[in-house]
Formats: C-alpha cells, sequence, structure tokens
C-alpha cells in the first residue's frame, strides 16, 4: 500500500515539476499541419492561446459529442426499424419499436437543435 502511494506521489512529482519551474519551452507548431496558428512572441499570440480552450477547443467538442448523440439517435431509428418489421404482429414488440422510434426522434430532435445552438454561439464574437 505505501509502495503504491509512494509510486503516485513520485509521478504527481514528475508531472508537476515542468510546471514549478517553468522549464517548458513552447514548439512552433509547422506549416503542413491545420488548425490554428499562434504566434507566441506577440501579446496578441499569447491571448490567443489563452482563449483557445474557450474560443477554439471547446465549442469543437461540444459539437462532436452532440454529432455522436445525433448519431446514436439514427441508429436508434434503424434498430426501431428491424424490431418493427420482424415483429410479426406482436402487440409488445411493435409497442416497444414504437417506443424506441418516439424516443430516437426527440433524441435526433434535440442534437440537431442542440447543434444549431451551439454553432450560433460560437459564432457571436464579444467585443471586449
Amino acid at each position: 500500500m505505501i509502495k503504491k502511494i509512494v509510486v503516485i506521489l513520485g509521478l504527481l512529482a514528475l508531472l508537476t515539476i515542468p510546471t514549478i519551474i517553468d522549464a517548458q519551452t513552447v514548439i512552433p507548431k509547422p506549416k503542413t499541419l491545420p488548425g490554428v496558428e499562434l504566434d507566441f512572441s506577440t501579446s496578441k499570440g499569447k491571448e490567443e492561446a489563452k482563449n483557445f480552450l474557450p474560443n477554439y477547443f471547446a465549442p469543437r467538442l461540444t459539437q462532436i459529442f452532440i454529432g455522436f448523440a445525433g448519431i446514436v439517435a439514427f441508429f436508434g431509428l434503424i434498430w426501431a426499424g428491424i424490431l418493427y418489421v420482424t415483429a410479426y404482429g406482436r402487440e409488445d414488440q411493435i409497442g416497444n419499436a414504437k417506443k424506441i422510434v418516439t424516443w430516437s426522434l426527440v433524441g435526433l430532435t434535440i442534437a440537431i437543435f442542440s447543434y444549431a445552438i451551439v454553432s450560433i454561439i460560437t459564432q457571436i464574437k464579444l467585443i471586449t
């Protein structure tokens, strides 16, 4: 037990030492890579680097999660269709398929509107 604690504290120390002594260096992004080009030598570049998470990363991550929810809802519709076709008149399976269709459409609608709202919000430029 003590050995595990020592190992965890050692790893934590290895991860925090570069931050504490400020030994991290900035490696410039090669021109061939896609993405945002940040110039750290100017104050504008430093501000862009500080605002990278809220301005670029968080909206993109949100859009990815919303897209994943839409894909899950779409596959729910496909699954419900398969259940409905293979029900052969059994009312319980038909009812189950109808519930899946209903909730998949609700999820798909929420995903589409969420994507639209996030896209609109990320396009708004605040005056500072």
